[in-house]
């Protein structure tokens, strides 16, 4: 497997649109209790959260690719000091082969260029089993925030 790596900003955005609604779909499937918000969530919707963001800091888009097919992309931003793993995403036939490690190894040397007072990831509920991934780059649960449907 010949993995290309590349970096840049939301000039990238358009390109994870099919990773980001298998992202959204698998939050679908796991989420116990918010499924209609996942059912109604557009990338058009999350692209112009994440432009917005762009306008208020920085963003990153790290993407992977497999010949000319993106199979992984992580997307991290600086707002106001707060560094954030806005969102992470690697196809499944090609995970547990270090992508995803490798994009949040470029995600973590971007936000810490640009020195931030703290770095979060929020994971959604459902997917917990992701906690042990992020464990192991010091992310921890701090808190849990319970939202009224």
């Amino acid at each position: 497997m010949d993995i290309r790596y590349v970096s840049g900003g939301e000039e990238l955005l358009d390109i994870i649109r099919d990773l980001w609604q298998e992202l959204n779909n698998l939050h679908l499937e796991k989420s116990p209790h918010f499924r209609a918000l996942y059912a109604q969530n557009t990338f058009e919707a999350r692209k112009n959260s994440l432009l917005a963001a762009a306008k208020k800091g920085s963003l990153l888009t790290a993407l992977a690719y497999d010949g000319d097919l993106p199979v992984g992309y992580c997307i991290a931003s600086l707002v106001e000091g707060t560094g954030e793993i806005e969102s992470l995403f690697v196809l499944e036939s090609y995970r547990k082969n270090g992508i995803a490690a490798r994009l949040m190894d470029e995600a973590l040397k971007w936000l810490a260029q640009l020195n931030p007072t703290k770095t979060v990831v929020k994971v959604s509920v459902g997917n917990e089993n992701a906690f042990g991934f992020y464990a192991r780059y010091g992310f921890l649960p701090r808190l849990t925030e319970l939202q009224k449907i």
